[in-house]
């Protein structure tokens, strides 16, 4: 017994189509005892995905609110001078970065559905 590459229903074996979503039969329909959803398999990669993104998003953002706050916390001393700006700088870029990913990555990610 074969199974449909699709919607996992049961094929007969010499069968073209599929009977209940009448999808062709292609060289590789499935093994007995295992049925593949790929619709599942790539809804939960996708969703996965965007949940990386979400995260490295978050933690860009959040490193970048953190360095722009720690450069307000520099004292004002002479020593320091050159510190502020660095720290600064690094929170802004680090907070475009986010931005960067969050809106590319899931450009990306629906362009491929």
């Amino acid at each position: 017994m074969r199974y449909c590459s699709k919607c996992g229903e049961p094929m007969v074996d010499d069968a073209v189509f599929c009977e209940s979503c009448g999808k062709k039969r292609g060289p590789s329909s499935g093994k007995q005892g295992f049925m593949v959803h790929q619709g599942e398999i790539v809804q939960s990669t996708r969703l996965f995905t965007k949940q990386q993104v979400l995260m490295t998003t978050i933690s860009l953002i959040g490193f970048g609110i953190l360095a722009f706050v720690m450069s307000r916390a520099v004292p004002s001393d002479p020593f320091f001078d050159g510190t502020r700006g660095v720290f600064a700088a690094m929170g802004l870029v680090s907070i475009g970065i986010g931005i960067a990913v969050y809106v590319l990555g899931n450009r990306n990610i629906d362009q491929e559905s």
